[in-house]
C-alpha cells in the first residue's frame, strides 16, 4: 500500500496492481472548499497538498470551530464544544464522537492507474471508493 507522496516519488515505477490509500486525497473530496484549498496550496507551493497538509488544515478548522462555539480558548470549554459536534471542514462535515472524542472520517483507496491519474492532476474514475454521493474532483 502506498500514498500520494510515495506515488510522486515512484512515478511510472510504482508496481502495477498495488492498492493505494489516502486519508485525505484532494482529488476525491468534491467540496468547493477542498477544490479552493488545493488550488491555493498549489499556487503557493507549486504542488498539490498531501494528506498531512489537508489533515493539519482540517485540525485547525476543528479547533477554530470549537473555540468559536465555546467563545473561549480555555481547554475544558474547547473540549466540551467538540464533544458530539459536527464540524464543517474542507473535507466535508466531520463528526467528533462524544464518547471518545474521535473524529469520524473516511479513508480512500484506489489502484495504481487511478493514483497515476491523480499524480497528473486528473479526476479519478468511478472505481474509487468514496463516501456515498461524492463525485470526483478535477483538479485545476
Amino acid at each position: 500500500m502506498y500514498d500520494y507522496p510515495v506515488l510522486q516519488a515512484l512515478g511510472e515505477q510504482a508496481p502495477a496492481g498495488m492498492i493505494a490509500w489516502d486519508r485525505a486525497p484532494f482529488w476525491t473530496v468534491s467540496t468547493p472548499a477542498m477544490q479552493s484549498f488545493a488550488s491555493r496550496f498549489n499556487s503557493a507551493y507549486g504542488s498539490y497538498p498531501n494528506e498531512f497538509a489537508i489533515i493539519g488544515y482540517t485540525a485547525v478548522q476543528g479547533w477554530e470551530y470549537a473555540v468559536r462555539q465555546a467563545k473561549s480558548f480555555a481547554t475544558d470549554q474547547v473540549v466540551a464544544a467538540l464533544a458530539g459536534a459536527t464540524v464543517p471542514t474542507i473535507r466535508g462535515d466531520i463528526t467528533v464522537r462524544a464518547c471518545d472524542h474521535q473524529a469520524e472520517v473516511p479513508g480512500h483507496r484506489h489502484d495504481r492507474r487511478d493514483a497515476e491519474r491523480a499524480v497528473r492532476g486528473a479526476a479519478l474514475d468511478e472505481r474509487v471508493h468514496r463516501p456515498a454521493g461524492a463525485d470526483p474532483v478535477t483538479v485545476p
